[in-house]
């Protein structure tokens, strides 16, 4: 069966705006596709199919459990590599501005903005860590809550 032969249905609502944007971010489907593809031209597996179908098959895993991550590219050692670049004269803090810029270049959209540490430009190593991890766990979250 090819696209072309599926009948599907579009609906429109009175202002003009489709209800298929509507579908996609309630089932996260673009993220989740977003996800999909940058994590199998990271791998480059010999058979993407397959590793496809583990990839889908942990973020099951992540839905079903709160103790499971969801499959991320970015590892903790990634995330100590980040942090340590910026914190180039070794104080153990890096300053607000550093922790976004360092959230953006990590591509996560929603993040704690003000991070213990902030207010006074010392975010430790340890808060970074956490933040970010709670911020790519969030955006590696590709599935609709139950």
């Amino acid at each position: 069966m090819e696209a072309s032969d599926l009948n599907t249905s579009v609906t429109t609502s009175s202002d003009g705006s489709s209800d298929v944007n509507s579908y996609l971010e309630q089932h996260k489907l673009l993220p989740l596709i977003e996800n999909l593809t940058s994590a199998v031209l990271y791998a480059q597996p010999d058979d993407p199919k397959e590793f496809i179908a583990n990839w889908l098959q942990e973020l099951i895993n992540a839905r079903a459990s709160t103790s499971i991550s969801p499959p991320s590219l970015v590892e903790d050692s990634n995330l100590e590599s980040l942090y340590n670049m910026l914190d180039i004269t070794q104080r153990g803090v890096i300053n607000a501005e550093q922790y976004k810029a360092a959230m953006s270049s990590l591509g996560v959209k929603s993040y704690n903005t003000t991070p213990l540490g902030a207010t006074t430009d010392r975010i430790s190593k340890e808060t970074f860590l956490n933040e970010a991890q709670a911020a790519l766990t969030h955006a590696n979250s590709t599935y609709q809550e139950h």
